[in-house]
């Protein structure tokens, strides 16, 4: 195996579980944490999660691949795998 091959292994992989990480991150910081719950009292959770994971999306060029239902994030029940985006 190339060092190139295995630096595509580890992004592919990344790239699946980013949502979730990303929501284990507001999770695990208490200032993050306090301002997602203000936004879902303000919104609703559905709303909050869902730009969440488009803003995601969006901001690392990545498409949906499928779904995982059992993330590490208490925040969340499922979320979208994400893959690199096919470039026209």
């Amino acid at each position: 195996m190339e060092i190139r091959e295995f630096l595509d292994e580890i992004m592919t992989l990344k790239n699946r579980r980013i949502i979730d990480d990303v929501f284990l991150f507001i999770q695990n910081d208490r200032d993050l944490m306090k301002k997602y719950l203000y936004l879902v009292q303000d919104n609703d959770l559905q709303t909050v999660n869902q730009q969440i994971g488009k803003r995601v999306e969006t901001e690392y060029g990545l498409s949906s691949c499928g779904e995982n239902n059992e993330p590490e994030s208490k925040l969340i029940s499922t979320y979208s795998f994400l893959k690199k985006a096919n470039r026209g």
